[in-house]
């Protein structure tokens, strides 16, 4: 689509001067570049330099994605422009490089530093000249190896990239250039401070490896070849500003911060001394330091040094009084006056631990509270005592100091701190009782974790007694639903045996006999025919009985009145029925409560069928274990000494008998001729159930 080559050919990043403006905005991470030009330097494993035919330059990374090239050759190179939010700027990532012809190495442009802030040389590919004072690792940023260089008395930083495997390698190759005279091609960035993650307020150019250096002049064989400070004695601070680069000779009687010693010379003089690297001495070792000179004008002291034996005896100190906390810190009117000219002497403290932190390489800070101050002492981790533990800690002492600088009147004293890593340092006048407040929070937490341990568990087994209680109550339920069916139909089929049965054997019977003497004796026939259908009619009664008691709801009426008065219901819709049945409901089991509304229901219907009775009272009482009740009616009453009975196909009161038998009661029937009928039952009922009323 030829109508979008324009618009791809504005997007793409073609030249150092488009990298240089672009690079600062976020919104351009990922942006594509293609970027030709020819190699400044010899490329090294970790970076190369490409230079635009507008004479600027860039810094390219990852050096794996690009041929076999030299300083000189025309290239091109393409990848895309990575955000580092830490850096706040992009970096272009190559991804793939070709090499287009072979050509001569570009020249670079002589400046000075006072060229650079023209801004004419901004990106450009320079040359600069000057002496190597200093070379170090950033330690913020590991990428980055800087050489620190005297420029005709102006200070330049010059900044080369690295990756981790090549760290070291690197950094000792561009140590051996320290106090030479060099020439570095390089690249001006203004911005680099942002890159490197630092705000650097010097002058800064980037160079690619050592091989982007020219050695001037012989760097000195012997770096211990440079002023010692004690035959060189410093009269005042313009004259310690001259002084750069000296060394000392002395005994070490402390290492502390991985890479800091402490280094007391002949003369009874304190140095703190940086390391730059490498194997540590030890302590007692007497040795010889070059370095960096700086102040905190109590003293002077070496950064960025090295180190090397020297065979001379140690110095043979004069013994003198261990010094104590109030010569170290005094107090005077709310105010804290620290003596930093006691750093590096012996102190002895006596305090109480209140902390103790683990730290690396075996060594732990323990914080020491000593009357109204405290101290942190740098111990051996195996020399720790307990906290809440008294003790007596002989050690160095350690004033901590900021740097001087030229426009600040006095450097800062941050803190005072013991080393105290020797053997036997740290003396336990008592330990902490055994009822500590550690201790006592242990304990509170584990009684919170028993109870709350017992809470759980209570709640377990109330939830498991829940679900226990529940699975019995409905395999209880289920047992008694069993029952109850059994039971019913026990029930049911000793009522259909007792009754239907019988009733349809002697049926059966009645038409037998009336069969034979049809012909011989049609009368007598005839009445045995009679009785038959009374049985039959009396067995239909007895089944329609039985069908509803089986849909009725009586037996779950809690009150006999209301139990009753629905068993009747069927039967006695123009019947006046007065009840007044005074025992509870809870008295009778189901059976017994079933066969008393059936005795009561044929005594009713026997009134109002046979006696025509017009009005029935029921009522019931108890006395002791001793249950009465009676049916009375209107009726017309009959002889209870003549009455039809079973032989006549009358079976009521011989069904009402007969569940009394079972029930082990009797029945009492008083009537008259026109005076109605009065029938009483009395039955016994379980022992104690006067008392459960």
């Amino acid at each position: 689509m030829p109508h979008l080559a324009p618009i791809i050919a504005a997007l793409l990043i073609t030249n150092a001067s488009d990298f240089a403006t672009l690079r600062k905005d976020p919104a351009n991470d990922g942006r594509v570049f293609v970027f030709e030009g020819v190699v400044a330097v010899p490329p090294s494993s970790d970076a190369f330099m490409i230079l635009d035919d507008s004479g600027r330059a860039c810094m390219f990374n990852r050096p794996e994605f690009r041929p076999p090239f030299s300083a000189g050759d025309r290239v091109r190179t393409y990848g895309n422009l990575a955000h580092f939010i830490k850096a706040k700027a992009s970096v272009p990532i190559c991804e793939r490089t070709e090499i287009l012809s072979r050509g001569s190495v570009p020249k670079p442009l002589p400046v000075s530093p006072s060229d650079l802030k023209s801004g004419k040389y901004d990106n450009r590919f320079i040359r600069i000249s000057g002496k190597v004072e200093e070379c170090f690792s950033d330690d913020t940023d590991s990428d980055w190896v800087y050489l620190a260089m005297d420029c005709d008395g102006e200070t330049l930083y010059a900044a080369s990239p690295h990756s981790h495997a090549t760290a070291e390698t690197h950094l000792k190759k561009l140590q051996g250039l320290v106090g030479a005279r060099i020439a570095m091609c390089c690249i001006y960035s203004p911005e680099f401070g942002i890159t490197s993650r630092r705000l650097i307020y010097k002058t800064t150019v980037i160079f690619v490896d050592e091989n982007s250096i020219e050695t001037l002049g012989e760097s000195p064989n012997d770096p211990f070849d440079v002023p010692d400070i004690g035959q060189r004695p410093v009269p005042n601070l313009s004259g310690f500003l001259k002084l750069r680069r000296c060394k000392v000779t002395g005994q070490v009687i402390a290492i502390w911060q991985g890479d800091t010693i402490i280094l007391r010379t002949p003369e009874g003089e304190i140095h703190n001394i940086e390391l730059s690297g490498g194997t540590l001495p030890k302590r007692g070792d007497m040795i010889e330091v070059a370095g960096n000179a700086e102040t905190d004008l109590c003293r002077i002291n070496l950064n960025n040094a090295t180190w090397r034996p020297v065979d001379i005896a140690p110095p043979v100190m004069q013994q003198t009084a261990l010094l104590e906390e109030r010569d170290i810190i005094r107090h005077r009117a709310d105010r804290q006056l620290l003596a930093p000219l006691q750093h590096g002497n012996k102190v002895r403290i006596v305090g109480l631990v209140q902390d103790i932190s683990k730290a690396h390489n075996g060594e732990c800070t323990i914080q020491l509270k000593c009357h109204d101050d405290s101290f942190a002492v740098t111990a051996k981790a195996d020399d720790a005592p307990e906290i809440g533990s008294t003790v007596e800690v002989t050690g160095i002492c350690i004033v901590e100091t900021t740097a001087w600088r030229p426009h600040a009147a006095f450097p800062r004293i941050k803190g005072v701190s013991l080393l105290a890593t020797e053997d036997g340092a740290i003396r336990i006048v008592s330990r902490p009782p055994w009822w500590t407040p550690f201790r006592l929070l242990v304990v509170i937490g584990a009684l919170l974790a028993v109870l709350a341990a017992i809470l759980v568990w209570n709640y377990s087994l109330r939830r498991m007694a829940e679900r226990r209680s529940q699975l019995y109550l409905k395999a209880k339920l289920a047992r008694m639903e069993s029952e109850l069916k059994v039971g019913e139909r026990t029930r049911l089929s000793v009522e259909l045996h007792d009754t239907l049965s019988q009733n349809l054997i002697g049926a059966s019977m009645e038409i037998n006999t009336a069969e034979q003497m049809t012909l011989s004796d049609g009368p007598q026939a005839l009445r045995h025919l009679d009785i038959a259908s009374k049985t039959l009619k009396s067995c239909r009664d007895e089944l329609r009985n039985c069908l509803w008691d089986l849909r009725s709801q009586a037996l779950e009426e809690p009150d006999m009145d209301k139990a009753i008065r629905k068993t009747l219901e069927p039967y006695i819709s123009d019947i006046d029925i007065q009840i007044r049945f005074n025992v509870p409901r809870s008295l009778f089991t189901d059976n017994t409560a079933h066969a008393l509304m059936r005795i009561i229901r044929e005594l009713v219907l026997n009134a109002v069928r046979h006696g025509k009775a017009t009005a029935v009272k029921i009522a019931g009482g108890r006395e002791g274990d001793t249950l009465f009740f009676s049916v009375r009616d209107n009726g017309c009453g009959f002889d209870p000494s003549t009455a039809s009975g079973i032989a006549q196909g009358h079976f009521g009161l011989q069904g009402v008998r007969e569940r009394l038998r079972l029930l082990k009661g009797t029945l009492t029937i008083e009537s008259s001729a026109g005076h109605g009928t009065k029938a009483t039952a009395r039955l016994q009922l379980p022992k104690g159930a006067h008392e459960k009323a």
